[in-house]
């Protein structure tokens, strides 16, 4: 077993840190901003009720919100709404923060998951205990749980063809060797539903051999809710999030 003080595990949640070109709401407009800071509280209230608090939860926040004063609101209000510490960075700032940890931890840990989405109590422990189970680098998820769809909840399966979980605490686990030598590597550039693929390019490209013991998918614990309401993105957007 892998000592807690020798693993640096970040939360990584976008908080509309751009703008899409398919999506019909300016995601800089402050009534837009306001209207969908209430759903933060599913995936604070998921974090908060871990049973291992072992991480640092991080927030990408659009550039512009750091240096107009009128989106100071979106900082408070996060703030205020969980007891657990936030960190707000730039997209940009992402690598930076990898690069440090590789420094001072065995494993660095990046897990995706949207503000609007719940996961089971167990996830941050379940993820940190595949750190044994990492030769450099380790992509894991969930492919069990539930769909909410405006209003109704709905049971939810998908491997999508065996590439790839859903995008509810889905990780990246890799070792501080790795970690420092590709500080840039983001989960959020693999997609989610397509990422057994892509990170095997990846590494391919970066003269990295591919192993199946780098990809791993949980079949069998029921682990999300996926929420989709009136303003999400998946729903409105022809691309996938």
């Amino acid at each position: 077993m892998v000592s807690p003080d020798k693993i640096k595990h970040f939360v990584i949640v976008r908080f509309f840190p751009y703008q899409r070109s398919t999506f019909p709401h300016d995601v800089l407009d402050v009534d837009f901003l306001s209207k969908q800071l209430p759903l933060t509280k599913n995936i604070l209230s998921s974090l908060e009720n871990q049973t291992n608090k072992n991480f640092e939860l991080v927030f990408l926040i659009n550039e512009k919100c750091f240096s107009e004063s009128r989106y100071g609101f979106v900082f408070s209000a996060l703030r205020d709404s969980s007891a657990l510490p936030i960190k707000f960075i730039k997209s940009n700032e992402k690598a930076r923060l990898i690069k440090e940890a590789s420094k001072d931890y065995d494993f660095v840990i990046q897990s995706r998951m949207d503000f609007d989405d719940f996961v089971f109590k167990d996830a941050i422990a379940d993820t940190q205990s595949k750190v044994i189970e990492c030769n450099q680098i380790l992509a894991y998820g969930y492919c069990k749980g539930y769909r909410y769809v405006l209003g109704e909840l709905y049971p939810n399966f998908s491997t999508f063809g065996g590439k790839g979980p859903y995008a509810v605490l889905a990780s990246l686990i890799c070792d501080s060797a790795f970690a420092s030598k590709f500080p840039d590597v983001s989960v959020y550039q693999f997609p989610h539903d397509n990422l057994r693929p892509t990170l095997k390019n990846f590494l391919e490209k970066k003269g990295i051999s591919f192993s199946e013991n780098m990809f791993q998918l949980n079949t069998k614990t029921i682990a999300y809710i996926y929420f989709k309401h009136e303003f999400s993105q998946q729903l409105l957007c022809t691309n996938k999030v």
